[in-house]
This record gives structure tokens, sequence and C-alpha cells, in this order.
């Protein structure tokens, strides 16, 4: 099974060269103009385009930030005590920054971050997702992986309870089909370097869902998400983070660092811009 995998793996890889290269006949040389003005005009909306996608871009970083702080703050909301008699909210709220601020660092952190959260409320709460699928939209990566995470978390919700060989009963066909969609979008970032993408698709191939277990995968892409990206692994030396399969045998332990090799070879050893760290 690993093999398959393998193969899989560098099939996506050998994809995404293929598709990065854009192999492909040469376009003609556009031909050389001696008008000033229409030089310009296009150099004037290439700017336009280009302020356009930089803005796009902070837009959608910027929505990502808020889904994430709602995110957080609810979960505060859900899960923390009410505040200590002797901190004031109006004083935390003068404090500016509490957090680099003098008086700010006697007071409970927790608490700090319960002041933070002080006008996000149920309203902001709703807007999480619809905030995270605008962010995604517009290309964040780090949306698309926490949508595709929720969709996995969601799918494994939904199943019945793990029988005794520890494996689900068979999914319905929609949540197959579901889980295979997020398990090939999560393995299309991860083959991009994309680092955040690695222990999600660990977490969800080393789930009890018919289909899509399949633990040493995973494990090899948990060990690819600890290494350093933009340079070729040393092939003299451990891997780092191999320590945490100690408890395996020794020959799983093998197939696993050499298929982590492997993947590690096709999305990250080279310097790409899907490489995040």
């Amino acid at each position: 099974m690993i093999a398959q995998w393998a193969t899989h793996a560098r099939w996506l890889g050998l994809a995404w060269v293929a598709a990065l290269c854009g192999c492909g006949a040469p376009s003609p040389p556009a031909p050389m103009h001696n008008d000033t003005s229409a030089q310009a005009t296009s150099a004037a909306g290439a700017d336009s385009h280009a302020a356009v996608a930089s803005a796009s871009g902070n837009s959608a970083a910027a929505r990502y930030a808020r889904a994430q702080r709602y995110a957080r703050c609810a979960l505060i909301a859900e899960t923390s005590q009410p505040m200590r008699d002797g901190i004031e909210l109006d004083d935390i709220d003068r404090l500016g920054d509490a957090a680099t601020a003098g008086a700010g660092n006697r007071l409970d952190p927790q608490a700090l971050q319960r002041a933070a959260c002080r006008h996000v409320g149920a309203g902001e709460y709703a807007q999480v997702d619809q905030l995270l699928r605008q962010s995604a939209a517009a290309g964040n990566v780090d949306a698309q992986i926490e949508l595709l995470r929720r969709r996995a978390s969601a799918v494994l919700e939904r199943q019945a309870p793990a029988a005794a060989d520890g494996l689900f009963a068979p999914p319905s066909a929609s949540d197959h089909a579901e889980a295979d969609q997020v398990l090939v979008a999560l393995e299309d970032l991860a083959m991009r370097g994309h680092r955040a993408a690695m222990p999600v698709l660990d977490q969800l191939l080393s789930s009890p869902l018919p289909g899509t277990a399949e633990p040493l995968y995973g494990d090899a892409w948990r060990l690819v998400a600890e290494q350093p990206f933009g340079h070729p692994l040393p092939d003299a030396q451990p891997l780092r983070g191999e320590a945490m399969f100690d408890d395996m045998d020794a020959h799983t332990e093998q197939q696993v660092v050499a298929l982590a090799r492997e993947l590690h070879a096709h999305c990250c050893a080279g310097q790409g811009d899907g490489q995040q760290e």
C-alpha cells in the first residue's frame, strides 16, 4: 500500500511540475513599437492590475485574520470563566495594547484575551464561515486549508461510532465523495509545499474512515512537515522528528522515512512560491 501511495504521490508531483513549467510551444515575441503613448498606457494598465491584485491579496488576508479572531473569541466565550472582580474592563480598554503596556503585564493573559473579545459577539461568530469562504475564493491558502479541515472534521463527526476493529462503518456515498474531494485538495496543497496542509492531511489519513485511512502515508506527511524546505534532505543524517516513530518496528519506520524523503523531494526540496515555512 505504501508503494501504491508513493506511486500516486509521484504522479501528483510530476503533474504539478508539468503544470508549473507550462510546457508547450513558445509564444511569438511581441512586435516592437515606438508609440511611447501606447507604452505608457500599457504600463499604467499593468500597474493598475498589480495594484488590484495586491489589494485583493491584502483583503483576503484581512478577512482570514478577522475569521480567526472571531473564531478564537467564540471559543473563549464557550470556555472562559467570568473575569475576576479586581479587573475592570474599562481599565483594560484604556491600556491600549495591553500586551506591551507596563500595566498590562500585571494582568491575567486570559483576562486580556477576553477583553480583546469584549465587542465580539454572536453576530461576528456567525460571519466566520463566510469570511473564510471569501478569503479562500480570493486565493488565501490558509483559509482554503481551514475550510478543508472543517469539511474533513464534519465528515468524521457524521460517522457512526467505531467498531471493535477501530474502523468506522462504511460512509454514505456523499460522505465518501466529500472525503475524497478533501483528500485530493489537501494532497495537492501539500505537494505544492504548503506546510500547513500536511498535518491536516495526516489527520484525515490517520482517521478510521474506510477508504481514506492510510496511516503510514499520513505519518510520512507528518514527517515531511517537520523538515526544512528549500533544499534536498541530507542522505546520511536522520530526519528531524524521526524519534516520534520509535514505537514502530524497524521495517515500518524505514518505509515511512523513505516515503517522507520521496515526498519531500517532490514538494519541498526546491525553493518555490508555494512553500510555506
